[in-house]
């Protein structure tokens, strides 16, 4: 099984003091985060964090040890509280609990993309990130899996594949891509119409296209 989550945000305090406040202190918070892992993920399992694990680099012992001893294979995308940067420290300081370790986002597959912050996709895009905080976006596009946001359990990828599966794919007919009105054309087509500004007029292109059967 495959499960995705974020913003498990060990060791930080504030998260407790401004959000979380069922969690008495931050060593309930993280213990009860923790086992919430633990419980879910099984020998064979993969693990994507989408970032800020903990707060910087003051990564708990015991979190790291129960971590690094979970028997999924864990991958990260660092987040903001990651400590991520150009000088590796994200990279450096997380390669002895994860499997990989990677600072920009991933493609889990060609319309699945992994994010710690929600980024901008075609309609046929899913977007799994973390970092909004007792939000979400309205867009069936983005999946919010901050622990918190989705009742502290972690997201399968049958979920995902579900989530995937409501969206209208991108379409590959010609001007009705999503980068249709982005065509600079280095042959002419006289089929194509263009605005008073030079710029490809993808609704009366379309109608041209139509209109002579191309």
């Amino acid at each position: 099984m495959i499960y995705f989550v974020s913003d498990t945000h060990f060791n930080h305090n504030n998260v407790v003091k401004y959000e979380r406040n069922q969690f008495k202190n931050i060593k309930e918070h993280d213990d009860f985060v923790m086992s919430v892992i633990k419980n879910t993920v099984k020998e064979g399992d993969i693990l994507y964090h989408l970032g800020d694990f903990c707060m910087g680099s003051e990564l708990p012992i015991d979190i790291a040890y129960e971590f690094k001893n979970l028997p999924c294979k864990k991958i990260l995308i660092a987040g903001n509280h990651d400590a991520a940067g150009n000088d590796g420290t994200v990279v450096n300081h997380f390669s002895s609990i994860f499997d990989e370790v990677y600072t920009k986002p991933l493609f889990y597959s060609k319309r699945v993309l992994l994010s710690h912050e929600p980024l901008p996709v075609t309609q046929g895009t899913l977007n799994i990130h973390g970092h909004l905080h007792g939000a979400f976006l309205n867009s069936a596009n983005h999946v919010n899996v901050n622990i918190h946001m989705i009742n502290y359990k972690l997201m399968s990828e049958k979920t995902m594949i579900n989530k995937l599966g409501q969206l209208t794919k991108d379409s590959s007919k010609f001007m009705y891509e999503w980068y249709a009105d982005k065509y600079v054309f280095t042959t002419e087509k006289d089929y194509v119409v263009f605005d008073e500004e030079g710029k490809v007029d993808v609704i009366k292109t379309r109608e041209e296209i139509i209109k002579r059967n191309i």
